[in-house]
């Protein structure tokens, strides 16, 4: 990243991966990432909070080199996923920064789960760690605000792992059922 003659943040196209973590530990917002941006974030999420469905609402924040292909490979093999099951694709789950997830319960989401690569086999070299850190400290904002910290769940998987997404979700769906 360097900055243009206006003094705006200019992204080498060479040496980005457009994982989007500096997009999100940037501190004024200045760094926005294509289709990935944060207005296109919050559209996102708005959009996979507003159905009609009367089921639990989990917002499952998922990589799209690991998550994504775990919740694809999930489906392909029909294993029982939560009725109320949104996945908002992020390019990694390094991208995912504290507005998302409090945006997310804030639009009405009952859970919101963030998955990422494993440990030291992440994309970005260290996208899930990010992503730790966050919904760690999203789950103190939420106790702080009256909210069971429960209601958010961090978990790494591989892109092979479809079987272990439906868990995790699932997971997710009886806790919620077990708060109300």
């Amino acid at each position: 990243i360097y900055w243009d003659a206006d003094n705006k943040p200019i992204v080498s196209a060479i040496a980005c991966q457009a994982c989007g973590i500096c997009a999100s530990e940037c501190p004024m917002d200045a760094i926005q990432v294509g289709d990935f941006s944060d207005a296109a974030m919050q559209t996102r999420i708005r959009d996979a909070v507003d159905t009609e469905s009367a089921a639990a609402k989990i917002v499952a924040f998922c990589c799209q080199n690991s998550a994504v292909e775990a919740y694809e490979m999930a489906q392909l093999f029909q294993m029982k996923l939560p009725e109320g099951l949104q996945v908002v694709k992020v390019p990694c789950a390094g991208k995912v920064d504290l507005d998302y997830i409090l945006s997310a319960f804030a639009e009405g989401a009952d859970g919101v789960v963030v998955l990422t690569c494993h440990t030291d086999n992440c994309k970005s070299e260290r996208g899930n760690t990010y992503a730790s850190w966050r919904v760690a400290d999203a789950k103190a904002k939420l106790e702080t605000v009256g909210l069971a910290p429960e209601r958010l769940a961090f978990a790494t998987l591989a892109a092979n792992m479809g079987s272990s997404f439906t868990t995790i979700v699932n997971d997710m769906e009886t806790t919620l059922k077990e708060l109300d």
